[in-house]
C-alpha cells in the first residue's frame, strides 16, 4: 500500500470504530468517560517514560514528572473549556502553552515565555527569532482545523517538536497537546508503550529532520513523515479498539420501578443475582441506589449484559406483580 494511503486507511478504521461507539444504543457514557480517563493517565505515564533521562530519575522525581503532566492536562482542559464558554475564537493560545511549559518543566522553563537562546536539536541549531511566527501558524491550525482531527493532532505534535519553542519539556508537551486535541474531538489518545519507545524516537526524529530540511511539509509529506503519522495513528487505533472492547463487555443501566418499596426491590435484586450466578455471569453487579441521599428507589446493573437480555430477565422477575412497571435507562 502506498505510504500516504496507509495513514488514511488507518484513520478510516479509527473513524469506523468511533462512529460505532457514538451510535451504539447500549454503550455507557459513564464507562466511556472512565475508560478515557484511564487512557489519559496511561498516555501521560508512557509519555514521561519516553524521555531519555527518565530511567535515571529518583522515584520522587518520576512521581513529580507524572504529576506535572496530570496537572498540565487539568489546566489545559480548564482553559479550553473556559474559552469555549466565552465563545473565544482562539482556545489554544501562546499564553496557555507557555503556562503549561512552566508546569511540565518548572526548573528549565523558569523564564515565562518561549526560549530566548539557541537550542541544539540533532545536528542543527534552532533559532529564537522565528518561534513566535511558527507558533502562530501552529495555533491557527489547532484553533481553525481545516483537516481531519487525527491529522491535525499528529501534525501539531510533530510541528511542536520541530519548532522546539521551550528550553525543555517539548516532547511531553507536544504529546499532551496532541492527545488533548484528540480526546476533545471524541477520539482516544495515543499511548506509546515502552516496547515501542525506540521506534517512536527514530520515526519522530526522521520526520522532524525532513520538515526542518524542507523535504516534507504539512500537506506534502515524504515517506519518513508519513511513516511517523501512520505510527501514531496505529496507536490511536489500538486505544480505540480497547475502548470498543471495554464498552462491549461493560454496560451500565438504571432501572426505575413504579413501586420503590425497599423490600420489593431487594427481592428483585436477589432474583437477579441468583440468575447471574446460575449463568456464571459473575461480572454483572446489581445494587440499589439512593436518588436523593435518603430514599433507595432504583436499581443499577453493571456488567456484560445487553438491554434486551436485561429486559427479558426483568419480565421474569416481575411477573408475579402485574401492577409493577419499570423503565431501563442507559447510564
Amino acid at each position: 500500500m502506498p505510504y500516504k494511503k496507509r495513514f488514511w486507511s488507518i484513520v478510516s478504521d479509527i473513524d469506523s470504530i468511533v462512529e460505532g461507539l457514538d451510535n451504539h444504543p447500549d454503550h455507557s457514557k459513564i464507562i466511556r468517560q472512565q475508560t478515557i480517563n484511564y487512557m489519559i493517565a496511561e498516555a501521560n505515564k508512557t509519555s514521561a517514560k519516553i524521555e531519555a533521562d527518565f530511567s535515571f530519575k529518583t522515584d520522587k522525581s518520576k512521581k513529580a514528572t507524572y504529576t506535572s503532566l496530570f496537572d498540565s492536562w487539568v489546566v489545559l482542559n480548564k482553559d479550553i473549556v473556559d474559552g469555549k464558554k466565552n465563545n473565544l475564537n482562539s482556545s489554544y493560545t501562546h499564553y496557555i502553552l507557555q503556562k503549561l511549559a512552566t508546569i511540565i518543566e518548572p526548573n528549565e522553563n523558569s523564564h515565562f515565555g518561549y526560549r530566548n537562546e539557541l537550542a541544539k536539536i540533532g545536528s542543527s541549531y534552532k533559532d529564537v527569532e522565528s518561534i513566535e511566527s511558527k507558533m502562530d501558524n501552529l495555533l491557527f491550525n489547532l484553533n481553525s482545523p481545516s483537516h481531519h482531527p487525527v491529522f491535525n493532532a499528529i501534525d501539531a505534535h510533530l510541528e511542536f517538536i520541530n519548532i522546539h519553542p521551550f528550553k525543555d519539556g517539548n516532547g511531553r508537551l507536544s504529546r499532551l497537546i496532541q492527545n488533548y486535541f484528540l480526546v476533545d474531538q471524541s477520539y482516544t489518545p495515543s499511548i506509546i508503550s515502552s516496547d515501542f519507545r525506540k521506534d517512536y524516537l527514530k520515526l519522530v526524529e526522521a520526520a522532524r529532520e525532513s520538515r526542518e530540511q524542507g523535504l516534507s511539509s504539512r500537506f506534502n509529506q515524504n515517506k519518513k513523515e508519513s511513516d511517523f503519522f501512520s505510527f501514531i495513528a496505529e496507536s490511536i487505533l489500538e486505544s480505540s479498539k480497547s475502548l470498543e472492547e471495554k464498552l462491549s463487555k461493560t454496560k451500565f443501566f438504571q432501572i426505575n420501578f413504579s413501586n420503590s418499596d425497599v423490600k420489593l426491590l431487594n427481592k428483585y435484586i436477589n432474583c437477579m443475582k441468583s440468575y447471574f450466578r446460575s449463568k456464571k455471569m459473575s461480572d454483572v453487579k446489581v445494587n440499589i441506589v439512593n436518588s436523593d441521599g435518603k430514599v433507595r428507589d432504583h436499581v443499577r446493573v453493571k456488567g456484560n449484559i445487553d438491554r434486551i437480555a436485561l429486559k427479558s430477565l426483568l419480565e421474569v422477575v416481575t411477573k408475579k406483580h402485574n401492577n409493577i412497571t419499570y423503565r431501563v435507562t442507559k447510564l
